[in-house]
């Protein structure tokens, strides 16, 4: 089967019993962390994607691991990946568990970056017109940056829009130049 196919059965299948469970919103937020974990931990990665130890063996060291830290919908997941010695597409799966998760959700990830951070009335606004313009409710995160001298520069989706001075600025150099 198809790696992208397969990977976006897996997040479907996720998805649908983490909702089942009433757990969708946690395990939405766990997933990157648990990918984040075995990426940071060399040696479980390969504990984890060797041939070598059994499946039985994974189950215990995961379950002696993250039991504690990770829903139990998730943890099974896991398990169930590493039963069928498909661990190694938990990051593909993560990117496309996003993509459902948002979708079921009608939100998007927006990411506004600026050199301070911005007052509740900005997000207010910046809310309202995300909404306004791509109809999706924003999962907005904040960033701040000094290199980004005023306006902001906003990541909604995959779509970027660059409303900085520095932004500005650099244009009108390069307008400059070729003039």
């Amino acid at each position: 089967m198809n790696l992208a196919i397969k990977s976006r059965n897996y997040a479907r299948v996720l998805l649908d019993v983490a909702e089942q469970e009433n757990a969708l919103d946690l395990v939405f937020a766990q997933v990157y962390s648990f990918v984040a974990v075995i990426r940071q931990v060399s040696a479980l990665k390969a504990l984890l994607t060797s041939m070598r130890v059994t499946a039985d063996q994974k189950r215990q060291l995961l379950e002696g691991l993250f039991k504690k830290q990770f829903h139990p919908v998730l943890l099974s997941f896991v398990l169930e990946l590493a039963e069928r010695r498909d661990l190694k597409l938990l990051p593909v799966i993560a990117r496309r568990v996003e993509v459902l998760y948002r979708k079921r959700n009608n939100s998007v990830k927006v990411v506004a970056t600026s050199s301070v951070e911005l007052t509740e009335t900005q997000v207010k606004t910046l809310t309202e017109q995300v909404v306004k313009a791509f109809g999706k409710e924003p999962d907005l995160d904040q960033v701040i940056d000094p290199n980004v001298i005023g306006g902001l520069r906003l990541r909604v989706g995959n779509t970027v829009i660059d409303g900085s001075l520095a932004s500005r600025l650099g244009q009108l150099k390069k307008n400059l130049i070729q003039s």
